[in-house]
């Protein structure tokens, strides 16, 4: 172009390039086929995610379910062998939550959620148990809190007091339960 000369007076036939023509730029992810790729993964996550799905139902399914009496039996089985080791914490841990899961089975008391405190109140109002089997109850549960929070350290003959009377709670109300059933 001559000096003076503007672009306006040109024809843009005669207007020089700039700079070479490039190839043009493939802007999808996968090529052409990209979309096959795609559908592939889609496909591959969608059957992890079927497969986990039904490898977690079957682990769900496969627990065998107890009844609120032979898991109240294995709680106190279980809180045996930690009387066994002379491990007084856990005994008197799975022994409380064991006989409160099993009032929660057999009432509509959230006892899990209850301080013992609490929890002896609302059975008062409540003739779900007999008032020894109340009794007997509250005082296995006091004398867990006492071992377990003011760190109580009693004779191995009173923890098995307190086991015996545990199994006794849970076999009576089984028997009331029972009797119910064919009166």
């Amino acid at each position: 172009m001559k000096p003076g000369t503007t672009t306006a007076n040109i024809e843009p036939q005669t207007l020089p390039d700039i700079r070479e023509a490039y190839p043009v730029i493939d802007n999808s992810l996968f090529g052409e086929q990209g979309w096959a790729l795609w559908a592939i993964i889609a496909v591959v996550v969608l059957l992890a995610m079927g497969l986990g799905l039904y490898l977690w139902r079957k682990r769900q399914h496969s627990a065998p379910v107890l009844s609120p009496y032979e898991q109240a039996q294995q709680d106190l089985r279980e809180a045996r062998n930690y009387l066994s080791m002379n491990n007084i914490s856990n005994f008197c841990t799975v022994l409380s939550q064991g006989l409160r899961r099993y009032v929660e089975s057999q009432t509509n008391i959230q006892a899990m959620e209850l301080t013992t405190e609490e929890f002896r109140f609302v059975l008062q109002g409540r003739p779900h148990f007999s008032q020894e089997d109340t009794q007997a109850l509250i005082e296995v549960l006091d004398a867990c809190d006492r071992i377990r929070f003011a760190k109580l350290e009693p004779a191995m003959c009173e923890l098995e007091a307190m086991h015996e009377k545990a199994q006794a709670f849970i076999e009576n109300q089984t028997n009331e339960e029972e009797e119910a059933k064919f009166a």
